[in-house]
């Protein structure tokens, strides 16, 4: 999709006017630039693996950079997305699910046609083979699951834009009586069982611990789960069990060692599995009974093993339509240690044990490694969270303790880390190669079933391609695990549980080199989103009713290219345009480095782009980031070395600064927590802020919270900037060249610089200077709140608390014609300029009820704050679908000048900013009133200035 067309036809409409505040650029104290100088050299305060000043760093440049020619250095995605393209296009139909009128239930005929279908694959040697789909719409009651490599599931078509003749609509359906008993499984497997095998049990325990209301499942407490070995006659010959942990929320998954069993398996040609569930009402609930036949029980373990590393499926839970699972029985997953600290950059690996034995794994080409290095006690005091460090690579050649593998590694993995050894290794990894779905819907009628549309875990070359997905109920397109990945020209469109955690996202969990392009999400709760992982690629998408995240693990080098996100106030979304973890949330925990945000268009209504905690080397380079409240960019703790360059940067904000320094976190919300994460911002340095166009802020580029003696913490570099009167219609920046991807793909070895590229990475290039908005005097600002909040007026604010026009505070005349309606609001103050957000006044419809304020005559800038930020669509409906029925529309005349609300949509506040006359035919009086076609207009606040000559 064509840059142009997300220029043109942005899915979200950036609302209508600006702040700006009357501040002159504060000098830096010599004492805190001091203080700025020793911190530099404070390498306690960033991960211990993280190359400083990535970005700029041309003189140690490793295999894993890419040098632009606009003269910054990016990290590498030319290997991102499937190896070498989708195949399936060459390969043949195996399989067909036979036609029939009317819809039909197909479940069990389709799974039948994907295991005939993968078992023909690999008796024939073919590339792949196709189960096709006819035209029409079909049920779906349980999910169907692909275990063989080279299986596509391809439909007719997923209708409007689709390529098929047709449409394929799956209806998901797994809609049993609530008496039912639970859907278990064992995961079919071909290979043997050992004492090295994993055994993987899955399905719908009916459980949900934390809502007894919850239509999604009823509350039903599971005491403890257990797996049992039978014999032929179903005599139970081991019976293993385990209490309930309380932390998967929606589904059964659990994991057994197959050693656990000792004996049962020895001398058994055949044996027998059956999963169970115990609740704590006392009920026992039996799975179906799964026949092993292919036992090597005699074959000895290899040393070291240890369980399979579950958690590289990320939130994959294993409940879904379509669930794609590599070898988790088989997997030898022994931990190898790493003999040398293997370095950013670095091709090989080198071992403590030699890798060609078998008694060490007996590892060879073409075999997948998952490089790993703990969360040890070194990165957990210093992020308070953290998860661990790592990169799926594969091998190349072995040769006795050194390894050669197919790409650079992205960071460092340490041997020794604090007090701690043998911090990093692999694990071997055998994953489900080269499948996909294609071409099909898939939608989910009933809102009780809390399932995902498709799940990966332990998979290489996954594709899900013109696939389309509505009303999901967890997640619609959501790559877990998975190496080398893509999704490609899809649309998932809705989501049951937008508001509840662990629901509706779009993105990636330890996924590592996939990609996602030419994707539209509506209303979901985060997405593009990244889960851990390296490496992934979202581009040319378009995400509507969501937010950006790095949610959670850490993630590492992602690139977001020329993607829209916004309109985000009516899904579950943060509502900030970015969002990544406090420092301190440790079910999060912060990403990691040298992430970058690159010609995209980002919106956020109550925030810009919020960075948490350790982060280093961001790159937001030539985007338009439009938001509503708050700074366009809060760093938290410990910010290092980011670059900030060449964005557009629209800001409705006038008290805050283009950067703020030890922003709030979500939750805090207090005065004490103010003063608290103000004292973060003396951690934060290395930032550069270059040649970014801002329209609004409060004429700053960088500070900090006000209590705090660090407010004012300074750049490494800021040049080029302007600072411009508001403009909600500013343009997208043109980037100096129009995609880091495809440039890397056609130019792997990097670009030569231009003569005069957009950044310069001498350290001493200052640059064109630094330009400012030329204010005018602050006439007047009003604050419309109740008159039992007066004690909670801001200073230098005047009240209004609906009485009609006459003399008011300071010599000032201004009022209501008729007594205002008594519908003001107040919510908890937060910062100094948040609680005038939180109050309002009512317009009533009609001319008759207006307000005005007597001024001098003369040429008027007024800025004028609308809406109610606790009911933006006033309607409180839940269901996406309804939520356009009751939502504000902020048309409004000052002296006559029609200021019309832009988008017209369920925005939490709208803010205007005109240029007026006030003079004798207007009887010196400024006059707002509700222009014809506005509904449930509100005015939070007004401020009047004297016009710039």
């Amino acid at each position: 999709m064509s840059q142009s067309c997300f220029s043109n036809n942005f899915s979200f409409r950036l609302l209508s006017s600006h702040f700006i505040q009357r501040f002159a650029l504060t000098i830096f104290l010599p004492a805190i630039l001091q203080t700025y100088s020793v911190l530099q050299a404070d390498e306690s305060a960033t991960y211990p693996d993280v190359s400083r000043k990535d970005f700029r760093n041309t003189g140690q440049l490793t295999a894993a950079d890419w040098v632009g020619p606009d003269g910054i250095v990016y990290p590498r995605w030319d290997r991102a997305g499937v190896v070498g393209g989708i195949p399936s296009d060459d390969w043949p139909v195996v399989e067909m699910v036979r036609w029939f009128p009317g819809a039909r239930d197909i479940t069990e005929e389709l799974q039948a046609a994907v295991d005939a279908a993968g078992r023909r694959v690999l008796e024939e040697g073919l590339p792949g083979g196709v189960v096709l789909l006819p035209q029409g719409t079909f049920t779906i009651s349980a999910p169907v699951t692909v275990v063989y490599d080279g299986v596509v599931i391809r439909g007719m078509g997923k209708g409007q834009a689709g390529p098929g003749t047709g449409v394929t609509r799956l209806m998901f359906a797994f809609d049993r009586p609530e008496d039912s008993k639970p859907w278990l499984a064992i995961h079919r497997f071909d290979g043997k069982l050992t004492q090295d095998s994993v055994i993987m049990v899955f399905g719908d325990a009916r459980y949900r611990f934390n809502n007894p209301d919850d239509p999604v499942q009823p509350n039903r407490t599971i005491r403890q789960y257990g797996l049992r070995a039978l014999d032929a006659d179903g005599d139970i010959i081991r019976d293993r069990a385990q209490f309930w942990d309380g932390v998967t929320q929606q589904a059964y998954f659990r994991q057994w060692d197959a050693r656990n069993f000792g004996e049962a398996f020895r001398d058994q040609e055949t044996a027998w599995l059956q999963p169970w569930i115990e609740y704590q009402d006392g009920d026992i609930i039996e799975g179906d009974i799964f026949e092993v036949k292919n036992i090597d029980w005699d074959r000895e373990p290899v040393p070291g093993l240890r369980r399979p590393n579950r958690r590289l499926g990320g939130h994959a839970q294993l409940r879904a339509a379509f669930m794609f699972i590599g070898d988790q029985w088989s997997q030898r997953n022994n931990r190898q240690l790493l003999a040398e600290t293997a370095h950013r950059g670095d091709t090989v690996l080198v071992f403590e044990n030699d890798l060609t034995l078998d008694e060490h794994g007996g590892l060879q080409a073409g075999d997948m490694l998952n490089v790993q290095a703990r969360n040890t006690d070194y990165l957990k005091k210093r992020t308070r969270g953290g998860h661990p460090r790592e990169q799926l690579v594969s091998i190349v050649a072995i040769d006795g303790h050194r390894v050669e593998i197919d790409q650079p590694l992205r960071i460092t993995f340490p041997v020794i880390e604090g007090d701690e050894e043998g911090v990093s290794y692999t694990q071997p990894q055998f994953p489900i190669d080269s499948v996909g779905l294609e071409d099909l819907v898939i939608q989910f009628p009933n809102r009780k079933d809390w399932y995902s549309a498709v799940m990966t875990t332990h998979a290489r070359n996954f594709w899900m391609r013109d696939v389309r997905v509505i009303d999901v109920g967890q997640y619609a397109g959501f790559m877990t695990g998975v190496k080398n990945g893509e999704i490609r020209d899809c649309e998932f469109i809705g989501a049951h549980w937008p508001k509840s955690g662990g629901t509706a996202y779009i993105g990636f969990a330890g996924s590592f080199d996939s990609l996602m392009e030419n994707v539209v999400g509506v209303g979901q709760r985060h997405a593009p989103d990244f889960h851990g992982g390296a490496g992934n690629v979202v581009r040319n998408s378009n995400f509507s009713g969501s937010d950006l995240q790095w949610h959670n693990g850490y993630g590492v080098e992602h690139l977001v290219e020329n993607v829209a996100v916004g309109d985000n106030t009516f899904g579950g979304s943060y509502g900030r345009a970015l969002h990544t973890p406090d420092t301190g949330n440790e079910m999060h925990s912060p990403p990691g480095p040298r992430n970058v945000i690159w010609n995209s268009d980002i919106y956020g209504p109550t925030g810009g782009m919020h960075l948490g905690g350790y982060q280093q080397g961001w790159i937001f380079a030539y985007n338009r980031i439009h938001v509503e409240r708050g700074p366009a960019f809060s760093m938290r703790d410990r910010q290092t070395d980011h670059l900030i360059i060449g964005n557009t940067v629209i800001m409705e904000d006038l008290f805050s600064p283009v950067l703020r320094h030890g922003a709030q976190g979500r939750g805090s919300d207090t005065p004490a927590a103010h003063r608290a994460n103000a004292e973060l911002a003396v951690h934060n340095h290395g930032i550069e802020i270059i040649a970014n166009t801002i329209h609004g802020s409060n004429n700053r580029l960088s500070d900090g919270w006000a209590e705090s003696d660090y407010a004012q913490t300074p750049l490494r570099r800021s040049h080029g900037n302007r600072i411009l009167p508001p403009d909600n219609g500013a343009p997208r920046p043109v980037p100096p060249f129009p995609s880091i991807f495809e440039a890397q793909r056609a130019h792997p070895e990097g670009m030569t610089p231009v003569d005069t590229p957009v950044y310069n990475p001498d350290p001493d290039y200052g640059g064109e200077p630094d330009q400012f908005r030329n204010l005018g005097e602050l006439v007047a600002q009003v604050n419309f709140l109740r008159a039992r909040d007066l004690r909670e007026n801001p200073e230098d604010w005047m009240p209004e608390t609906g009485e009609v026009f006459g003399d008011r505070n300071g010599g000032h005349r201004y009022g209501w014609n008729t007594p205002a309606a008594q519908d003001r609001l107040h919510r908890a103050g937060r910062d100094p300029g948040t609680f005038l957000y939180d109050t309002n006044n009512r317009f009533d419809p009609g001319p008759d009820h207006a307000w005005s304020i007597e001024l001098p005559a003369g040429t008027y800038e007024v800025e004028i704050a609308l809406g109610n930020p606790r009911y933006p669509n006033w309607g409180g409906l839940d269901a996406f679908q309804e939520r356009t029925t009751f939502f504000a529309v902020n048309h409004i005349l000052v002296n006559g000048k029609l200021l019309k609300d832009r988008d017209g949509h369920m925005d939490r506040y709208d803010v205007h900013h005109a240029v007026v006359k006030v003079g004798e035919d207007t009887e010196n009086r400024l006059v707002l009133e509700p222009a014809p076609g506005s509904n449930r207009l509100q005015i939070q606040f007004i401020r009047i200035f004297k016009a710039v000559e």
